[in-house]
């Protein structure tokens, strides 16, 4: 359960971005420098830009990682602003038909925040 909080700190440190509280960012940083192991230390890592976008894949070894995965990639794509590629991301987490997945759920929140909020240019 420590792993995951962590991995929700550094979740928000990417979507509140330069307004996140400077001693939390301090906090958040400090752990994910340090030796860690398994699928949330590593989301953390790549959350605040220590780990590669391509090592992503080779975190998913079960359905429950299949829906995780993708979903924090969409909502650090979405932090970023790169919506087309959140809305792929969080795709991908939906995808997974795991409902009773806190990531599908807010996979699918994302997906309903995009359209809401970006809608495409009318020609």
């Amino acid at each position: 359960m420590a792993d995951a909080i962590w991995l929700f700190r550094a979740a928000a440190l990417d979507r509140l971005g330069d307004k996140a509280d400077p001693p939390l960012r301090t906090a958040v940083e400090k752990h994910f420098q340090g030796q860690g192991h398994g699928r949330h230390f590593e989301l953390g890592r790549y959350l605040l830009g220590r780990l590669p976008e391509s090592e992503l894949p080779r975190l998913v070894d079960d359905s429950s990682s299949a829906c995780e995965v993708p979903y924090y990639a969409g909502a650090k794509a979405e932090a970023e602003g790169r919506i087309d590629d959140a809305a792929t991301w969080y795709l991908t987490a939906v995808s997974c038909l795991r409902m009773h997945e806190a990531e599908y759920l807010w996979a699918f929140d994302g997906l309903r925040r995009l359209r809401d909020t970006h809608q495409p240019a009318e020609d």
